[in-house]
Formats: C-alpha cells, sequence, structure tokens
C-alpha cells in the first residue's frame, strides 16, 4: 500500500519511523487491526446522521397527557403519572385541556385530577373546583381531596381559609 501525503507529513512531523497504513478496502471504520480474509461478512452498521426530535416540547407533553388513559404499557402509564410531580411549567395547559376535552370520561379525568395534585400548581386550583361538578363520585372526591385548606396550604403553598 501506498502511504498518502498527508500521513507522511504527519509521521515526519512527530518524527516517526512506523509505516503508514491506509484504511484497507472494506475497512470504512479504519479499523487497525483489520483482516480483510475473515471467513464470515461483517454486516456493519453505517454511521446515522445525527437526528432531531420528532415532535416539539409542546406535542411530547401532550403525548404524555394522553397516556394517562391507561391503554399503554404498564411503564409507560407508571412513567405518564409520576412525570407531574416533576412537571415542567407549561405542563399545565395541556393537563388542563386534557381535563376539558375529556371530561366524560370518568377514567381519564380521575386520573387527570390526580396528576393535577401530584404537579400541585396553583393555576390547577380552579380546574380542580370544576372536577366537583363531574358526575362521578371518585372523581369529585378525588378533586374535593385536594382543595381541602390543610392539603392545598401543604402542596401549593397557599394560606388555608381559616381551618
Amino acid at each position: 500500500m501506498k502511504p498518502s501525503p498527508l500521513a507522511l507529513v504527519v509521521l515526519v512531523a512527530i518524527g516517526g519511523t512506523a509505516l503508514a497504513q491506509e484504511p484497507a478496502a472494506g475497512n470504512r471504520y479504519g479499523f487497525t487491526d483489520w483482516k480483510p480474509d475473515f471467513p464470515v461478512a461483517l454486516v456493519l452498521p453505517t454511521p446515522a446522521l445525527p437526528q432531531t426530535y420528532q415532535r416539539s416540547r409542546r406535542q411530547a407533553i401532550e403525548r404524555v397527557v394522553a397516556n394517562l388513559q391507561g391503554n399503554t404499557s404498564r411503564e409507560v402509564w407508571l412513567m405518564a403519572t409520576d412525570f407531574f410531580s416533576r412537571a415542567p411549567e407549561d405542563a399545565v395547559e395541556p393537563l388542563i385541556a386534557a381535563f376539558d376535552q375529556r371530561f366524560g370520561d370518568k377514567d381519564m379525568v380521575l386520573n387527570i385530577v390526580e396528576a393535577m395534585g401530584r404537579a400541585a400548581r396553583p393555576e390547577l386550583i380552579d380546574c380542580l373546583q370544576r372536577s366537583l361538578e363531574h358526575p362521578d363520585d371518585s372523581v369529585r372526591d378525588a378533586g374535593g381531596s385536594l382543595l381541602q385548606p390543610r392539603i392545598r396550604c401543604r402542596t401549593w403553598g397557599s394560606a388555608p381559609d381559616g381551618g
């Protein structure tokens, strides 16, 4: 193999005495210990171009809110329910929108109300008060328990209403 001019310049510059070798044909990664006569053809991955996210931040949060429905794997549902205990501020709006859109779906609204309790944001209090108007007792109970003065004081940091 004939060394490239650049390889010779580098070897001379660093005082190298080793023979410069170019990568063998088929050695697109430039492995130093390449055996072209290896008995099995190697399937090497093609270097991938960097990928950007397929969803915007808002779309990703909306997807997490949609996973509260529970028609996913257990791990995905648990991640969605746990997400709102550390959710960013921009997760409030998709949570409220899902509450309004799915108000008739008892299970989904119950999961959203529980997520609102984990998020513990003052902007959600109005939505939790609307949960008291839900036809199902379990949703009303969940919303009411989050609106109790003691819980609101401890969770959201607001002052209790005298009690």
